[in-house]
């Protein structure tokens, strides 16, 4: 009956639906938009920069004319096994030749050439890790051209020198360094400092040696046609979306579900046209502290492509464009105010200057640190320029884990004024002590296998190096300035940077130089001041910075409209107590075994272990139970209203014997204990897979005592602070937990113990189940009703759902990650089909056995987040 009331629709309606999803299917065919097509509603579609330069272009503000080839052109190149796309080229060459119509003028024409720049941008921001390339159209013709239409022979053919160089090093694969030695040799010779002063003669004579280098290194001469020379590029710019530092960034960003890369080719202005000509970057506001005013740099006479490689030798600050071109500055003003306010968020601008006149490229949403992020936030809801929710949901949550960074006290800094050897442009608000590294290739072995703190040295400010800055702790650099993209993309990580340190020389073995006069090699022990550009020689003490005042407020919006409370990990009095100033509703886990695992109660676990008398025995754990009451006691004081989840003891007991025979003498020495008792227990309690043997829940079946003294020991806290007048909630977890019965055995034993000290009617507490045994999450409804909470272990819960291992997986999860086997780590986030399947149903379980009447515990009454 239900089907024949189904009636068609109308032919017309049916029709309508038919033409809008045409107009989408070729909407979605077409891959070239021209900057007036599109706007910033199609991110997704033309990539952040494409879209963007879009809507600036609409908005009337002096942006070169250009186009954009979709991300799906990039989806698309690959899915064809690297090759272009049926009708990309035939579409770019129309509205191509519409761009050059709209200007007047052609790609590489002889007489009066129109250059580009060929940039990458995916939907959404990878600052510098994707390749571009500038001054495509010039040949051995067309610099000819481009010097007569400018009357300037050095500037073009300086022009042309930078396009090989670029290039030859983008589209050709040639290492830059190559052209760079031939760059330097010249300068050597010729006894000069900068590019700058170079002759036109000089130049020429260098666009001759870079030459042979292609010929040389790329085994075919430099390409002379101009589209040859575009198609190259746009190629090159879809082979960097796989590039390694690309997808590294994309894997630590949780942004691995991009399809690909936009492409915005754009005519090309020149601010290496003469003096009045130049290039810079500039932020809206501070992106280190987030204070009102143009924060950035620029230099004159140069192509804003090195300012955002980082190539660039010292940049100015931008306060003194206000001295030397105050109408230009004050425009950028203008343009950065009238950004903010079109996009509700602080702006990153790039900017170039030709001739006096100033065009804006470029610009987006600026990165910052979280420091930034939240007084930005603020002041945006204060001035009007964005609303709460908006402000709220610009934060980003992964920088958060950067909000404290280490610093170096002013009282430091005074003492330490004799160690100072030289200093940079400070690059971010944190400090760092490490050992020195000159080859990047060398991180991974003093980072990871020697586990050292690392201050990597460079020459320049390179995206290239992103891979082994990401286990750096310090970077410092001799050119490059706080605006190149690599600067923006350290400062994102929380590391501590210094730019342009202009008295640093890096010597050709990579393994030494020196700063000033004082030498260095690698392996020295050095410290660094992001906040003030200071180098200091050897390590200093390093302090936590202190929490900044807008973090409270910021968190007072949130509340508003978070769903979730959010509690803290805490294993000490101090942890609970930041961990409550934050706004945590609670402590979510406090690892008992950490606190008994340090110093003189390390001793006495050891001891009972070892004692072979009963009443020794409990000598030692009433001794052990009364130092872990008074740790209790402290972490309970500081939550003192607030739920405090506190963890059984889940550690083997062999984990408190050691396993070297030299550590085992100096116990047996230091507690009087025969050595051959020492092994026999390590032998006794030896395991092949401690995280699957007797640990947790399982120990107090074997050995009772050990949870009943624990349990006396938390409910006895929490008594006293009873009778202080204080109010202790307590909600004790049982781990590794697999079967009912061993809940039900170890919740006897932990209720028994409240009744013999007089808590179970004094204290608030509740024993609940830690689930992360897929076992227990499949059985749960048989002690459902005996339950005082559960809390997901997902660690231990991937690792037996998936078979993974959490400390050796490292190794080929990112391959699995980037080959889409998994969509993101299901260590980094939950594994929604496997995991989170066994979550879902313990939590209906436990609502259909905990209902008052099955029929009442419906699918509808789980959280749709569960």
């Amino acid at each position: 009956v239900f089907f024949l009331m189904i009636r068609r629709p109308p032919r017309s309606t049916l029709d309508r639906s038919s033409a809008a999803s045409d107009v989408y299917k070729r909407q979605m065919q077409r891959y070239v938009y021209l900057f007036k097509e599109g706007s910033s509603a199609m991110r997704s579609i033309l990539g952040l920069k494409g879209s963007r330069l879009c809507e600036i272009y609409r908005m009337g503000l002096p942006t070169p004319p250009g186009l954009v080839i979709t991300t799906e052109g990039c989806a698309k190149y690959y899915e064809n096994n690297r090759s272009h796309p049926q009708g990309l080229e035939k579409e770019l060459s129309q509205r191509f030749e519409m761009l050059e119509k709209g200007i007047g003028r052609k790609l590489g024409h002889e007489r009066d050439p129109l250059l580009v720049s060929v940039r990458a941008g995916a939907e959404k921001q990878m600052p510098g890790l994707m390749d571009s390339c500038c001054n495509i159209g010039l040949n051995d013709k067309s610099v000819i051209g481009l010097a007569r239409r400018t009357s300037n022979e050095t500037f073009a053919w300086d022009t042309y020198r930078r396009f090989i160089e670029d290039f030859g090093s983008v589209s050709m694969g040639i290492q830059r360094e190559r052209f760079e030695n031939a760059r330097d040799t010249l300068l050597q010779s010729k006894k000069l400092e900068k590019d700058a002063n170079l002759s036109t003669q000089d130049i020429r004579q260098l666009i001759e040696d870079y030459l042979k280098i292609v010929n040389k290194y790329a085994g075919k001469s430099f390409p002379q046609n101009p589209e040859e020379q575009l198609w190259m590029t746009i190629e090159a710019i879809f082979k960097s979306w796989n590039f390694q530092r690309s997808i590294a960034y994309r894997r630590m960003n949780d942004m691995l579900d991009l399809r690909g890369t936009g492409v915005t080719i754009q005519a090309m202005v020149f601010g290496n046209l003469n003096h009045q000509s130049g290039a810079g970057r500039v932020f809206s506001r501070n992106p280190l502290t987030g204070e009102k005013g143009l924060y950035g740099e620029y230099l004159m006479n140069i192509q804003g492509e090195e300012m955002m490689s980082g190539r660039a030798l010292a940049p100015k600050d931008i306060t003194k464009l206000k001295i030397e071109h105050a109408g230009i500055y004050a425009q950028l003003a203008k343009y950065g105010d009238r950004l903010e306010e079109h996009f509700h968020d602080v702006q990153d601008l790039q900017f170039t200057i030709q001739d006096g006149k100033l065009f804006i490229l470029y610009s987006k949403d600026a990165k910052r640190t979280p420091t930034a992020a939240l007084k930005i936030a603020t002041d945006l809801v204060k001035e009007g320029k964005t609303r709460v929710n908006k402000a709220v949901m610009s934060l980003a949550p992964s920088s958060f884990q950067y909000l404290r960074y280490k610093t170096i006290s002013s009282e430091s800094r005074a003492l330490l004024a004799s160690n100072l050897i030289g200093t940079g442009t400070p690059g971010s608000l944190a400090a760092a002590s490490g050992v020195v590294v000159f080859n990047k290739e060398k991180v991974e072995h003093w980072a990871r296998e020697k586990g050292k703190k690392v201050i990597l040295i460079s020459k320049d400010c390179s995206s290239e190096d992103y891979v082994p800055v990401t286990m750096v702790d310090g970077y410092i650099t001799q050119r490059g300035g706080v605006t190149a993209d690599f600067a923006i993309l350290t400062r994102d990580i929380g590391k501590a940077c210094v730019f342009s340190v202009n008295k640093l020389q890096i010597n050709s073995d990579l393994q030494s130089g020196q700063i000033g006069d004082f030498k260095l090699k690698e392996g020295d022990v050095i410290s660094i001041n992001g906040a003030t550009g200071e180098i200091y020689k050897g390590e200093v003490d390093l302090k936590e910075s202190e929490i900044p005042a807008d973090y409270f407020n910021v968190m007072n919006w949130v509340d508003t409209f978070c769903k979730l409370k959010m509690m803290v990990n805490a294993n000490t009095a101090e942890e609970a107590k930041l961990g409550r100033r934050l706004g945590a509703e609670g402590i979510g886990l406090l690892r008992t075994e950490n606190s008994i695992s340090i110093g003189e109660k390390l001793k006495t676990i050891q001891k009972a272990i070892f004692a072979v008398n009963p009443d020794e025995k409990t000598k030692y754990l009433k001794k052990l139970a009364h130092s872990h009451k008074e740790d209790i006691q402290k972490i309970l004081l500081e939550m003192d209203g607030k739920p405090c989840v506190i963890r059984m003891l889940d550690s083997s007991l062999n984990d408190y014997i050691p396993s070297e025979e030299g550590k085992q003498k100096s116990l047996s020495k230091e507690l009087n204990i025969p050595l051959e008792n020492i092994k026999a227990q390590h032998k006794r309690y030896a395991e092949y897979y401690p995280s699957l043997g007797m640990r947790g829940t399982r120990l107090s079946v074997i050995h009772p005592y050990i949870y009943t003294y624990q349990a006396k020991a938390i409910f006895m806290a929490a008594m006293e602070l009873v009778d202080q007048g204080k109010h202790p909630i307590v909600l004790i977890e049982l781990p590794m937990v697999s079967s009912s019965y061993e809940y039900t055995y170890a919740k006897k034993i932990i209720d028994e113990a409240a009744k013999e000290v007089g808590a179970d009617h004094k204290v608030n507490y509740k024993v609940g189940l830690l689930v992360e045994v897929p076992r227990a999450a499949l059985t749960i409804h048989e002690v459902a009703h005996e339950i005082g909470f559960i809390h997901f272990g997902t660690n231990d819960l991937t690792q037996m759902t998936c078979g993974f291992s959490r400390e050796d997986s490292g190794r080929f999860l990112n391959k699995f990650v980037e080959k889409g086997i998994y969509a993101k780590g299901p260590f980094d986030s939950v594994d929604q089909k496997g995991v989170g399947e066994f979550m879902k149903i313990c939590i209906e379980s436990c609502l259909l056995y905990t209902s008052p009447s099955p029929r009442d515990a419906t699918l509808s009454r789980m959280p749709s987040s569960a």
